[in-house]
């Protein structure tokens, strides 16, 4: 890359850590944003960072995240057409924790007027044994300057690296059971990553609580899904396009399980599985399938006006949003295990914060919030996909959500 002059560089350097002493934050001007990209382990993906705002910008800094043993970036790659060559001088350097260090600056003082540009890729590298879950991605140290050296941003940059491990989830939903109607139903919510086109599992409960008889189905007429009795008292649900046409991805399907209860089960909590897990694409390749056991409650209350024993969550968890797709209003729930700090963003495609639906210290329990497709300025935000991000203490969890209208 080209060199900057010595004395703009310095000047630039100076102004920027001027600021960040000083503590400047205007509530104004332009600003980086790091998007958002879903990997899996082993993966080596490109994190795209945008400058977007109203002002005029004629150099900014900003240091990676520190090497860490989930991922790291190895390599900064620029936009040439935003940043070019005849124009911007661009230098980066490795610091010793492994962080590179990126600083820009317009040499002809003409800067980047008001708008969205791509700035530039991050190659991150995923390790191999990362577990799933979201982990977010901070740029530390960012100074962002007009073509004269007045600071105009200086906020920390977030994204947020999504680590999936398969292609479709399966989770048993907790519910209570009332022995006063022994035909009930148990449900498990279906998430595909990826288009699916056969699935069979078993669902197996502890201690013969109940029998299945049948499954909906909530694919349409161009699916068979049926529901059979094993020796061992499991219910194989087996479920395939007779079509060839897969479901597709990044949609979530609730099967209902029509169940019988045994009569003389004892009221109390029963744990329910999914076992034997077998999925397949539209070229009957093998795709890897997760699932979720959950809780089911059986009561003994005859009166159902009186309330019902709650389960008190055992781990942290952001469920999928109901509906989804949605067009006026959906609702969020989230467990947490104990009292953590919570935070939960709703943000677009580009990882840009749309609006914040909590921001508190919330005791342990389960939550429902509902988002009604507004910004924080309480606009009305576009159809396309979002994601609704949940971080209580140290745990990120996030899931898709598509608006449309």
């Amino acid at each position: 890359m080209a060199e900057m002059s010595e004395s703009r560089i310095i000047r630039f350097l100076i102004v920027a850590l001027c600021g960040v002493l000083a503590g400047f934050l205007p509530s104004f001007g332009m600003q980086l944003e790091c998007g958002s990209v879903f990997a899996n382990p082993g993966d080596t993906v490109a994190v795209t960072l945008y400058l977007t705002g109203s002002e005029n910008v004629g150099g900014f800094q900003f240091l990676t995240p520190e090497t860490g043993a989930d991922f790291q970036v190895v390599d900064v790659r620029i936009n040439d057409q935003t940043l070019r060559a005849d124009v911007w001088r661009i230098a980066t350097g490795c610091l010793v924790n492994g962080t590179i260090k990126v600083i820009g600056y317009d040499e002809h003082l003409a800067g980047l007027g008001g708008g969205s540009y791509k700035l530039l890729d991050l190659l991150v590298a995923v390790d191999a044994d990362v577990m799933p879950g979201v982990y977010p991605i901070a740029l530390g140290g960012v100074v962002i300057c007009d073509p004269f050296g007045e600071i105009v941003h200086t906020e920390t940059a977030y994204g947020y690296l999504m680590i999936r491990e398969c292609d479709v989830q399966f989770s048993v939903q907790n519910d209570t059971l009332n022995l006063a109607d022994q035909t009930q139903r148990v449900s498990i919510l279906m998430y595909t990553w990826s288009p699916v086109a056969g699935f069979q599992f078993d669902i197996l409960d502890s201690a013969d609580i109940f029998k299945v008889f049948s499954c909906q189905n909530p694919f349409g007429e161009h699916w068979d899904i049926s529901c059979v009795e094993m020796e061992n008292g499991a219910a194989r649900v087996l479920a395939l396009a007779t079509d060839g046409v897969p479901l597709p991805d990044s949609a979530e399907y609730a099967l209902d399980m029509e169940i019988e209860i045994n009569p003389e089960v004892q009221p109390g909590p029963y744990p329910v599985s999914i076992e034997n897990l077998v999925v397949s694409d539209e070229n009957a390749g093998s795709m890897c399938g997760e699932a979720q056991g959950g809780v089911v409650f059986i009561d003994s209350t005859f009166v159902f006006t009186q309330e019902r024993p709650i389960l008190e969550p055992t781990e942290y968890r952001l469920y999928s949003n109901y509906p989804n797709p949605f067009n006026a209003q959906t609702t969020i729930r989230f467990d947490l295990p104990k009292t953590a700090e919570v935070t939960l963003t709703v943000c677009n495609l580009l990882g840009q914060e749309v609006i914040r639906l909590a921001d508190d210290r919330y005791p342990a329990g389960e939550y429902r919030l509902r988002w009604e497709g507004q910004n924080r300025f309480g606009q009305p935000v576009e159809s396309g996909i979002y994601f609704v991000i949940l971080q209580a203490g140290d745990n990120f969890q996030m899931r898709k959500m598509i608006l449309l209208k």
